[in-house]
């Protein structure tokens, strides 16, 4: 096919820019699911565009390998949601505290992690110790005290310990349980190797730990402004 600006536009054309923008959509994609899907189908395309119209046999073999490539990929991904289901109790948690993850993210980041059930008066993190845990407050309430004052109190979906794992950092405030609770445990170490596993995995807990510090940020705010209810 000679490339002019009319062959640009022509049906052949069309499906070549298609494989281009197509592949630029892919690479704009967070989810690895959905950037092998554009993957693949930009992949098929430039197939298409090379055998029917440019008649190219070397362009025609790196597409099918690029699109191979992806396919198989994809098919791994399959076979590792599959492998990380969800069951009804893990369903429940997804929705309600971590719906920004995907379902198989979910799995893993509870299977790395251990229920506890804490009484009330209970210290969870002291203040100038290091923090050797993240915990998610699933039910109680947790009270943030500062030379012995409240300024802060945290309720089911916060987590506790991400500033120290942020920065590393002996415990800024002491955490005591004001009710029972029961709570998510995660090792700092456990996390940081979640995050490391998987950028897209990494992507989503790091967004998780800062909207939660956010929230909590401002929370404190008010409590400092309003006095406690």
């Amino acid at each position: 096919m000679e490339l002019t600006f009319e062959s640009a536009f022509s049906p052949g054309g069309m499906v070549g820019n298609a494989s281009y923008v197509l592949l630029i959509m892919s690479m704009a994609m967070r989810r690895m699911f959905m950037l092998r899907v554009l993957a693949i189908l930009s992949g098929l395309a430039g197939i298409a565009y090379d055998v029917i119209w440019l008649r190219d046999p070397v362009g025609t073999f790196w597409e099918s390998c690029f699109t191979f490539t992806n396919l198989v990929q994809w098919l791994l991904l399959i076979r590792d949601d599959r492998k990380l289901r969800l069951n009804k109790e893990e369903k429940y948690l997804w929705r309600k505290f971590f719906p920004n993850l995907q379902p198989a993210e979910c799995k893993r980041l509870l299977l790395a992690s251990e229920y506890i059930e804490g009484q009330a008066g209970e210290r969870l993190i002291s203040r100038g110790q290091p923090v050797e845990h993240i915990y998610m407050l699933l039910s109680g309430t947790v009270d943030i005290n500062l030379d012995g004052t409240k300024v802060s109190q945290c309720g089911p979906g916060d987590l506790l310990g991400e500033m120290s794992f942020l920065t590393g950092d002996p415990a800024t405030a002491d955490s005591v349980l004001a009710t029972n609770a029961t709570l998510l445990q995660l090792e700092q170490s456990n996390l940081a190797t979640l995050i490391q596993s998987s950028s897209e995995l990494g992507h989503s807990l790091s967004s998780l730990i800062s909207r939660n510090l956010v929230a909590k940020l401002d929370k404190q705010t008010r409590l400092k402004v309003l006095g406690p209810a």
